[in-house]
């Protein structure tokens, strides 16, 4: 793999897999209720989670804190999150670079099918995992398998793209 290639599959790669993962976030119904009871949820914390961990109880109640010290809104945080989400997806495009890479010469849906293939093992590993042992709803699952289907063959078809470039 040239220097360049890889620098450039991975860049617009991961870009790819950002703005798909913003756009399904936008357009795509939100699995997650909001919980009506600020308050309560703050009490129930106090007592039963009172540090950022994941807490289970065997009937299965699960509870994933993640607050800031203060407890403020954590959308203030959206700049250093947005980062942190884009430099994963350029470690998700670098690596399906690499397998890309390492397959015959294909079309750039070629391309594009084995990723979105990718995308769903990704996806049944962890997320349809979570429903089994966790119980998480349907429409997570589904929306998690939206977009890393797409993301991955979306991005795939780019990646695809350069390295064909590349090879002519």
């Amino acid at each position: 793999m040239s220097l360049k290639l890889g620098v450039l599959a991975t860049l617009l790669g991961g870009l790819v897999i950002f703005v798909w993962g913003a756009a399904s976030h936008m357009l795509l119904p939100e699995p997650i209720t909001a919980l009506s009871d600020p308050k309560g949820v703050d009490q129930f914390l106090s007592q039963q989670a009172p540090k950022n961990a994941a807490y289970m109880d065997p009937r299965g109640v699960l509870v994933i804190v993640g607050l800031l010290p203060d407890r403020s809104d954590k959308s203030q945080q959206m700049g250093p999150m947005l980062g942190i989400e884009f430099a994963t997806n350029l470690m998700q495009a670098f690596l399906l670079t690499l397998v890309l890479l390492r397959l015959k010469p294909m079309t750039g849906m070629g391309y594009g099918a084995v990723s979105a293939l990718i995308g769903v093992m990704a996806w049944v590993s962890i997320e349809v995992s979570y429903w089994t042992w966790y119980s998480f709803p349907v429409s997570l699952l589904t929306m998690g398998f939206l977009d890393a289907s797409i993301g991955f063959f979306l991005a795939g078809i780019v990646i695809g793209w350069q390295i064909r470039r590349q090879s002519h």
